[in-house]
């Protein structure tokens, strides 16, 4: 057994990165297997490491620590991803910075959508104008709103589509698009009126809550709708599940909420 011990907790980086020699190496190994205090140092690398390593590069020329190793035997670590090294150890100086950095990430992800978006009734206005002057196309020329549904399930869109038939209000649909909203996966579909008029409804996974300011609810019998007024354009929003919902047109809003009101009770 090494002498001094306890004072050998200065080789863990060393020791981890396997930049020890041989000797002095087996030399770590048989400490960390009387020495309860550096095991525990170990370990705190150890897990710094793994949680680390899903938000930091992979630097290619990291090594892995042999699992034969006595030390790494107490305690059983899980298993990183098929074709993933585990990462340099960083630097002592650079831990809690980069802890930190992960914690605002993480919280950063989560409040992403209920994180006010001002300028989320623009971008919507901005793609019907796109529609209309043939700058954004359709994936998918589709009359039929189940077949509509099944193509956007076929696409992996991440939550349950019902798409309308507003043919009672005279709208026929034209078809649609799985489409990027800002930072946010959407559908996207059109119908179309008798004096070619559009209506364009989007969804996306968000919280009205993070609608900007300058809208006014509208109560509904089942749903609150919010409405807005955007490049010449009407736009209501409404909440269904985990999904916000907007149909934008320049026709009437009263037209336009009754509109949403039978998009809504699809849904």
């Amino acid at each position: 057994m090494l002498p001094h011990r306890c004072h050998l907790k200065h080789q863990i980086p060393e020791f981890l990165e396997n930049r020890l020699d041989p000797a002095r190496h087996r030399a770590m190994e048989i400490h960390l297997e009387d020495c309860e205090s550096c095991h525990r140092e170990v370990e705190t690398w150890r897990w710094i490491q793994q949680n680390c390593a899903r938000h930091f590069e992979t630097p290619p020329e990291s090594r892995v620590i042999s699992a034969d190793c006595p030390a790494t035997k107490r305690k059983k670590w899980p298993d990183s991803p098929s074709g993933t090294n585990t990462p340099r150890l960083l630097s002592q100086q650079w831990v809690p910075l980069l802890c930190g950095l992960l914690l605002v990430v993480t919280v950063a992800a989560t409040l992403r959508h209920f994180l006010p978006v001002p300028n989320l009734p623009s971008e919507v206005a901005e793609d019907y104008r796109k529609i209309r002057e043939g700058k954004l196309s359709l994936e998918r020329y589709e009359q039929d709103a189940k077949e509509l549904d099944r193509f956007f399930s076929m696409r992996g869109v991440p939550f349950n589509t019902k798409v309308a038939d507003l043919r009672d209000l005279h709208y026929r649909l034209v078809g649609g698009r799985v489409h990027q909203l800002i930072n946010r996966r959407s559908v996207l579909y059109v119908y179309q009126g008798r004096s070619a008029e559009l209506l364009l409804c989007e969804m996306f996974v968000a919280d009205t809550a993070a609608l900007p300011s300058g809208g006014f609810w509208h109560e509904g019998q089942k749903k609150k709708f919010l409405i807005y007024r955007a490049k010449r354009l009407n736009l209501v929003f409404w909440q269904d599940g985990n999904m916000t919902c907007v149909l934008a047109s320049d026709i009437d809003p009263e037209q336009l909420l009754q509109a949403a009101r039978l998009e809504a009770n699809a849904i």
